[in-house]
């Protein structure tokens, strides 16, 4: 359950959120996130790499010159791939 307490000094009406409970939770739910990694790799080009939890590679991009290209591909990724579907081809 969330628990609010007012913050000492500012007023009536201003109101803290425990912080406490929410670090809990972020914590809990981290070792469920995968992360996006953007690196320069051996040939001096920008790549992402998309690592589960357990930290495997699922996925890694093309090389890009600019860093800012490759962020921007691991933006698009992870926007697009939400609405992706599954398709299966023989």
């Amino acid at each position: 359950m969330v628990k609010w307490t007012p913050q000492s000094g500012k007023g009536i009406g201003r109101w803290s959120l425990r912080t406490n409970y929410f670090d809990y939770k972020l914590n809990k739910l981290k070792k469920f996130i995968s992360k996006f990694e953007v690196f320069l790799d051996t040939a001096g080009e920008h790549r992402w790499r998309l690592k589960a939890n357990n930290g495997e590679i699922v996925a890694t991009s093309e090389g890009y010159t600019r860093r800012s290209s490759a962020i921007q591909s691991a933006q698009n990724v992870k926007h697009w791939s939400g609405s992706a579907s599954i398709i299966e081809i023989n």
